[in-house]
């Protein structure tokens, strides 16, 4: 026997033996460890986002653009109104207002106040130099605060005093590149721009994004598969993060293309798609069960879109809008702003927003943690440190700041800054970045977001949250929002629920009331329930589709402050509700009827 042969058949033994000790560990390790096969879905798209990382090291993101240009310049960059843009053109049109930027003395390092609507303008003008985004009106007396306005394309609009129209400068600008030592000095901690917070629950703040969080945002889309070959929708606000670094940043960096929307439309969502052969669409909160509510259509299914990648999908519409639409693979992510940390659930694990194991957390140092929502503030044991939840148990979600996780914070005021960052939450001296979510882990270590911090209140010695309460109202087929908060009631513990309503079309009549008292004393616990009612013809929204509630907290359930309103609460012993005018309002506030 040939010596080749006889060694072969020598190490058989000892080869299948390996084989079969390696298929019984990993047999045990799913046995004792059942969560870990979804741990290594999430480690590979890790990896492979690390590995992304690397080659766009020491890159800025309009080095990046111009790298594609330089490679696809005639490949559609960005489709608006049916117009399409090729890389080349859009990188003309970015040269030409940096030179007009710098031909009336706008320098590095000055920042620029963007005030558009979605439309290529924003593109060419956000990819120029560090700018800022605001949504609020300049004040009338810009001059006197040491603010110039400039203005291209009024054509026969009245300009303010002080405006200066640079259309003449614009129009004889070159569209060459500047020179390259425009980017000196500039490097990953710098910031690129500053994005203002959606303000759902407080004032909007400016929160910095520097160059390495905005690459790191570009390749979130990257970790549902979105390449070059995509052609990515969205339809929101490009001055927010979700449009402005996550659809628009993964374009740049993967050499796709994007069809830009100027404003959401929920009738017309599905027609751009199938026009335009998207690939890949944008969601946030309500955007879905939008789209869920429009009457059927032959564009439901006939449409090439193969993923959906957001936040804020409800559980309960999850699987409605996938069937509907025919969309399998919808890609769940967590993210803010001004956060450190992504999370994102790549498993279609219904009304998951990702995972957080112990092998997990050793890659992305989340925690969840005790959280008093009286107090605001979290839960410290006798040793003055934190206390993580139990499985299936609302807590405070934190992220530990450290080099590859670092918080920029908002510009401005410091003591901003501060209010979002925990310190000697395990260990002293530690950091963590306070994401002001509640959220729960279940025992595969899915996590699901289940309410904001200021949202959730205390009522009956039970804790309410809100998103539960509003996803049981609105699974009512007339009821198109559910605006949920907590109102105080003299001489009462804690915060009674009330619900603003706005209704599909008509008013509520006596047996909507009981509907509403039917589902809601049916399906929640009774510290639940909603104890008074509003209706309003709508809602007062952020551009990213959040429900504002700081005015309606304000304003309670006196039927003085809410008028014109429809107003009702419910009546315990006979399980409806009924009109809440002057009489039981008064009964209510002195303690005779009691919720």
């Amino acid at each position: 026997m040939p010596l080749s042969v006889s060694y072969n058949m020598t190490i058989v033994p000892y080869l299948t033996s390996a084989l079969a000790s390696i298929a019984v560990l990993g047999y045990l390790i799913a046995k004792i460890f059942p969560w870990i096969k979804y741990d290594f879905t999430n480690i590979r798209i890790i990896a492979q986002v690390c590995v992304r990382r690397l080659q766009y090291r020491n890159k800025l993101l309009i080095e990046i653009f111009e790298e594609k240009v330089d490679k696809i310049p005639k490949k559609t960059f960005l489709i608006f109104q049916d117009e399409r843009y090729s890389y080349e053109f859009a990188d003309k049109q970015m040269n030409k207002i940096a030179r007009t930027a710098l031909t009336v003395g706008i320098k590095k390092g000055d920042i620029v106040a963007v005030l558009m609507t979605n439309s290529p303008n924003f593109i060419w003008t956000a990819y120029d130099e560090k700018l800022i985004t605001v949504v609020e009106e300049l004040y009338p007396d810009l001059e006197a605060q040491g603010i110039k306005v400039y203005v291209i394309g009024a054509k026969d609009k009245i300009l303010h005093n002080g405006f200066q129209l640079l259309d003449d400068i614009f129009a004889n600008a070159s569209d060459q590149r500047p020179i390259k030592n425009s980017l000196d000095g500039i490097d990953y901690c710098t910031p690129i721009c500053y994005i203002f917070t959606s303000g759902t629950t407080g004032l909007p703040k400016a929160a910095i994004i520097s160059q390495d969080k905005a690459v790191k945002g570009a390749l979130l889309m990257n970790m549902a598969s979105v390449g070059k070959n995509d052609i990515v929708y969205t339809p929101l606000p490009l001055y927010h993060s979700a449009a402005g670094l996550i659809a628009l940043g993964v374009v740049v960096v993967k050499g796709a293309t994007l069809v830009l929307s100027s404003k959401f439309s929920a009738s017309h969502f599905m027609e751009d798609c199938c026009k335009h052969k998207v690939t890949a669409i944008q969601y946030i909160g309500e955007l879905c069960r939008y789209l869920c509510l429009t009457p059927k259509s032959a564009n439901d299914k006939n449409h090439c879109i193969r993923v959906a990648v957001g936040n804020g999908l409800r559980p309960d519409i999850w699987k409605e809008f996938s069937d509907r639409f025919n969309i399998p693979n919808i890609f769940e992510f967590y993210a803010a702003t001004e956060g450190n940390v992504i999370l994102f659930n790549p498993v279609n694990k219904f009304g998951s927003i990702g995972r957080s194991s112990p092998l997990l957390e050793l890659l992305v140092p989340i925690a969840i943690i005790k959280f008093d929502v009286i107090t605001e503030q979290p839960v410290r044991g006798d040793d003055g440190f934190c206390k993580r939840v139990a499985f299936n148990e609302p807590g405070l979600m934190v992220a530990l700041i450290k080099n590859n996780f670092k918080f920029d914070g908002y510009k401005g005021n410091r003591s901003l800054s501060e209010k979002k960052v925990l310190r000697d939450v395990f260990k002293k001296g530690d950091l963590y970045f306070n994401s002001g979510d509640l959220m729960e882990l279940d025992e595969d270590y899915f996590i699901y977001f289940k309410d904001r911090t200021g949202d959730t209140f205390r009522w009956k010695g039970e804790n309410v949250s809100t998103g539960e309460v509003a996803n049981v109202l609105t699974d009512i087929s007339w009821i198109e929002d559910a605006n949920v908060y907590g109102v105080h009631i003299p001489g009462q513990d804690g915060r009674a629920g009330m619900a603003s309503l706005s209704l599909m079309q008509g008013d509520l009549s006596n047996t909507d009331l009981q509907t509403i008292s039917d589902q809601c004393c049916g399906l929640l616990p009774s510290y639940a329930w909603p104890r008074f009612i509003r209706i309003q013809n709508t809602h007062n929204m952020t551009s990213t589709f959040k429900l504002q509630k700081m005015d309606l907290v304000k304003e309670g359930f006196d039927p003085e402050k809410v008028k014109p309103n429809p107003l009702y609460y419910l009546d315990l012993g006979k399980r409806t509700y009924l009109p809440l005018t002057a009489e039981p309002y008064h009964n209510i506030v002195s303690g005779k009827i009691r919720l």
